[in-house]
């Protein structure tokens, strides 16, 4: 066998590259879209109307505002560029009194934590911060939009003037690009020696070419944070891997991030604002003729654009002391309610829809000064009583609002044994899981959870309820949610029921 290296694989070329060139890639994706912006300001502060200011400040600061240690400039996607400048100049409003009261609750403690451990030491980039690093301009901002923002593919495909074909042929190639450099990261730059005995089987199990994870992969995977990484970087078609993206480059509430986008684009509006051309800002027109150099300027104009209104709106309700929660999308789709002193208070956007058909429940009717429960639109103030009487709903009439929907569950056994099984139990909650979901179900009687992954368990009874871990907080909506278990005993029966996702039952 020869000693000399082999010859280098030939690079391949991006469909990109072979297509009529475009003026700016990264300019077309963001196609004067201030979603990304705004939605990141909202959550770093306690209003949509300083949201819109701190959106269309740290737009301003960004020729004036250093970088971050260490960072060099082309090496992130333009968004997670954008949505750091936003994090800075909110740095900047905590040290001064009056700005940092606006800031979101805990905001500022974190940076105080943050300052602290940056003095200690810098902490090693995370697998998926290099991943992203190593990618092409163009290929980063592809991946970025497509897996951290979701937007589909035919949204793309307009955006960049392409078929949408290749614009899904390309979006493959970057997504699988990022996994191949995330594999040889992890393979070869993994100082601990157990790690790397581990790489090879990791990479197996995560593509699913293993029949089954072996026991000592899943003993280690619970106590090596970095592992369990690499895992969900490997994995295709992971749900959790636009949430490590999004965190890697994002320390603060960058899961809720995520949640937020795939919440907007699942209501039909990937921007908290919509854009019309006849009642463009003409700032906002000027901005987006200019050099894709002024991308950041573009978006402070249409965040400024967009101030006023969301200043009326801010007025007319008060966030007190309430976490952030999304900035509100245009009137295309249902519309965030912000709530008053009397409101949620768990960070989850109430939401009502835009649809005029819609009835407001029969407690709202009756609270409506004026306005008469029973009474149709040809009745009059003056009818008497007993005409409307027949006409009233009963007083325990239900809520005309559709049920939740149906959350389907089920166990995969992918192993199994004399008294026990390996399995996967998922889920399709329906909707976006926030910090803070749990995952119940009951075990069969004489049967015991011996080890969970991809959640922390909590045994009570025959009851066992998992909630989340360090990676994966949140869940965009529709995505699937997976828990490994293995469970061990002689039962009579089905081994799980009455699965539940946040007290509501699931279908299994």
């Amino acid at each position: 066998m020869s000693n000399w290296p082999a010859d280098p694989l030939p690079k391949r070329r991006s469909i990109l590259d072979v297509a009529p060139p475009l003026p700016d890639l990264g300019r077309r994706l963001w196609e004067a879209e201030p979603g990304p912006v705004l939605t990141y300001a909202r959550l770093c502060t306690k209003d949509g109307a300083a949201a819109a200011e701190l959106a269309a400040q740290s737009a301003s600061h960004e020729l004036h505002s250093p970088r971050r240690g260490g960072e060099r400039p082309g090496t992130l996607p333009t968004v997670p560029v954008a949505l750091r400048r936003v994090l800075d100049t909110a740095a900047v409003w905590a040290t001064t009194g009056s700005r940092a009261a606006v800031l979101a609750p805990g905001l500022a403690q974190w940076m105080s934590r943050d300052r602290a451990e940056r003095r200690t030491g810098r902490a090693p980039d995370s697998l998926a911060l290099r991943g992203l690093r190593d990618f092409e301009p163009a290929d980063g901002e592809l991946f970025w939009w497509s897996c951290v923002e979701g937007v589909p593919v035919a949204e793309l495909a307009r955006r960049l003037a392409r078929p949408e074909e290749y614009v899904s042929v390309e979006v493959d190639r970057v997504t699988e690009r990022f996994r191949e450099r995330c594999r040889v990261t992890h393979s070869l730059q993994q100082p601990d020696p157990v790690c790397r005995s581990y790489a090879g089987l990791l990479d197996a199990a995560a593509r699913e070419c293993a029949p089954t994870i072996p026991a000592d992969l899943l003993q280690h995977l619970d106590g090596c944070a970095g592992c369990t990484e690499a895992f969900t970087c490997l994995s295709p078609g992971n749900p959790m891997l636009p949430v490590l993206a999004a965190e890697a480059v994002l320390p603060w509430r960058g899961s809720v991030y995520v949640s937020r986008r795939r919440q907007q684009l699942a209501e039909g509006a990937a921007a908290p604002t919509g854009r019309d051309d006849d009642t463009e800002h003409p700032s906002a027109r000027a901005a987006r003729a200019a050099p894709f150099g002024g991308r950041l300027r573009l978006v402070a104009a249409v965040a400024v654009a967009v101030l006023l209104p969301t200043i009326v709106v801010a007025g007319a309700t008060s966030d007190g002391d309430a976490p952030p929660r999304a900035a509100s999308p245009g009137p295309a789709g249902p519309v965030p309610v912000p709530t008053g002193a009397g409101g949620p208070t768990d960070g989850r956007t109430a939401t009502v829809s835009a649809r005029p058909t819609d009835s407001p429940s029969p407690s709202a009717r009756s609270s409506t000064p004026g306005a008469k429960p029973g009474s149709s639109p040809g009745t009059t103030p003056g009818s008497s009583p007993g005409a409307s009487q027949d006409e009233k709903p009963p007083a325990d009439e239900p809520s005309a609002d559709p049920p939740p929907p149906v959350c389907p569950a089920r166990l995969n056994v992918s192993n199994s044994w004399p008294d026990g099984i390996q399995a996967d139990l998922t889920l399709v909650p329906g909707r976006a899981l926030e910090e803070g979901w749990v995952v119940s179900f009951a075990l069969a009687e004489g049967a015991e959870a011996e080890r969970v992954w991809h959640g922390r368990a909590t045994t009570r009874g025959d009851r066992v309820a998992v909630t989340a871990d360090t990676y994966n907080r949140t869940y965009a909506a529709g995505a699937t949610v997976t828990i490994g278990l293995v469970l061990r005993g002689r039962r009579q029966g089905p081994w799980l029921s009455d699965v539940r996702v946040d007290g509501r039952p699931c279908r299994f």
